[in-house]
């Protein structure tokens, strides 16, 4: 069946060749557009027809209004429409081709023209070469005269039907006459030139004494089962050569299959965060050739330069870098020829920390659980004058993604719980607090708020004393710098205290307390 391109200058007919398109001189369609590129797209002929590649173009190319991978064939089906900025071109397959190829287009200077370089002349019909004819309807008349019953042919005997004219078929198809049962051999045929058909055709001369030849007539319906028979052959015949062409195709063409395995997993999907690697393996590309992975429809972004070996086989680690999207996403692969896998693998991007890859600068998952030594240093917040140092324990319990994990100490559990001390020159207290927290692990980076909920001091010199709650008594946020060491600030709130000893009530106001602090996995 015959293909074309009908555009906004006429109809193009696609041959067995490749059909380059663009604004540069040397392309087969030469395109003078402004959104076209130099060489913009082509199409090419196989095996299932013709298909349509952008070849990188800057504008793109559009198949029915979805824009066209670059360098990915797109098999054409007829009545697709191919745009190329606002020029649009309708793919056709099997309209006769009863014009000349169109050549190039005068207008306005500026007006977007189309040229059609040298194309190869095939051979053309009756119609084509004379223009077109209308057809010449069959008549009663004889077109060839029949055989008389009775006759001595003027020829020598030969094995070709003799047909007759006197009776067609309504698809213009003659029915086939016997041969007599006896014939008589001559040198060369006779034939009468006075007479012609309607198709200028020459038709049997006129015995001037019929001859006597009894002929049987034959049956229209027989003949009808005949050319039903026959034109059934023939699709039967066309459908089997082509299926035995796609099937070698199928089988020859490759097929490249891949697979990605993960140390990380979401689910059953391999997952990956930024830093983390993705291994793939796959087999059946291209030999020695370039391999572009593309995530969705998008390349990867990474640095790494993929090949297959020369048997087509490749084994590489995807480096995830930042950005990679997040979000579930279907990873594809393709050789410099085109060739891709048969179905791409599903993947999973997620942030840093999230299933149980490691946060930013290696440090602990987000669902980790681990306890932190922290050495806290306080000042003053007031005066920046040195309060002393502490050892605190901090316990980091991981969750489920998304959430993180959350932070505290084993005393802020609500209850009450008593700490002993001395305040110097022989006094000593019995402190009891009620405490709280709240805090969170995510990303590599910690939050810990402890909030007093109730606190009394008796001292041994009969005095007592009780702060005005609730107060934050500590606020530490960090940042783990390597997979086991996390610094950061601290921060706690001014207190009131109501005390009443044996010199009566009093009040004390203490400032509010700042510092650093480091711990160690």
């Amino acid at each position: 069946m015959e293909a074309g391109l009908l555009g906004p200058f006429g109809r193009i007919v696609l041959g067995s060749g490749i059909v380059t398109i663009g604004r540069a001189s040397d392309n087969q369609l030469v395109v003078n557009h402004p959104a076209a590129s130099s060489h913009h797209a082509e199409i090419r002929p196989g095996v299932f027809g013709y298909s349509h590649t952008d070849l990188g173009s800057t504008n793109g190319t559009f198949v029915n209004d979805q824009p066209l991978a670059p360098h990915l064939p797109r098999l054409l089906q007829s009545g697709d429409r191919i745009r190329i900025g606002d020029m649009t071109f309708l793919y056709e397959v099997g309209r006769p081709n009863f014009q000349r190829p169109p050549v190039q287009e005068s207008g306005h200077k500026d007006a977007p023209t189309v040229k059609m370089r040298a194309p190869e002349l095939s051979a053309m019909s009756h119609s084509e070469r004379f223009g077109d004819q209308p057809p010449v309807p069959y008549s009663s008349s004889p077109l060839q005269q029949p055989f008389p019953s009775t006759f001595t042919p003027a020829f020598e005997q030969s094995h070709a039907p003799v047909w007759a004219a006197d009776r067609a078929a309504g698809n213009g198809m003659y029915e086939q006459q016997p041969f007599p049962s006896t014939i008589e051999q001559s040198n060369t045929p006779t034939w009468a030139t006075d007479e012609a058909n309607s198709m200028g055709l020459p038709v049997q001369a006129k015995s001037s004494a019929p001859p006597s030849m009894q002929t049987s007539p034959v049956s229209s319906k027989s003949n009808t089962w005949l050319k039903v028979l026959l034109i059934g052959l023939s699709i039967v015949l066309v459908l089997g050569a082509a299926g035995g062409g796609i099937t070698a195709y199928m089988l020859t063409r490759p097929q490249p299959v891949m697979t990605v395995n993960s140390t990380y997993q979401v689910g059953t999907t391999p997952a990956g965060s930024t830093n983390t690697s993705l291994h793939v393996s796959a087999h059946s590309f291209s030999g020695s050739s370039t391999i572009t992975f593309l995530l969705g429809s998008l390349p990867v972004a990474n640095n790494q330069h993929v090949s297959s070996d020369a048997n087509g086989n490749v084994k590489a680690d995807l480096i995830i870098t930042s950005d990679w999207p997040m979000g579930t996403h279907t990873l594809t692969a393709k050789d410099a020829s085109g060739y891709a896998t048969k179905a791409g693998v599903t993947v999973a991007i997620v942030p840093q920390g999230q299933a149980h890859t490691p946060g930013p600068d290696g440090a602990p998952p987000d669902d980790m659980s681990f306890t932190l030594n922290a050495h806290v240093q306080y000042q003053d917040a007031g005066t920046g004058e040195q309060l002393g140092s502490d050892t605190e324990t901090l316990t980091v319990t991981g969750k489920p993604d998304p959430s993180g994990g959350s932070v505290c100490k084993a005393a802020d559990d609500g209850l009450s719980h008593t700490y002993i001390g001395s305040v110097g020159n022989g006094i000593t207290y019995r402190m009891t607090l009620v405490s709280t927290c709240s805090g969170t692990y995510k990303g590599g980076k910690l939050t810990y708020t402890e909030t007093a909920t109730s606190q009394k001091e008796v001292y041994s010199d009969g005095t007592t004393c009780q702060e005005h709650t609730p107060y934050v008594l500590e606020h530490l946020e960090g940042t783990f710098t390597s997979q086991n060491t996390i610094s950061g600030t601290l921060s706690s709130d001014s207190v009131t205290t109501d005390c009443n000893g044996s010199s009566g009530p009093h009040q004390f106001n203490y400032n509010a307390e700042k510092g650093s602090w480091t711990a160690q996995l």
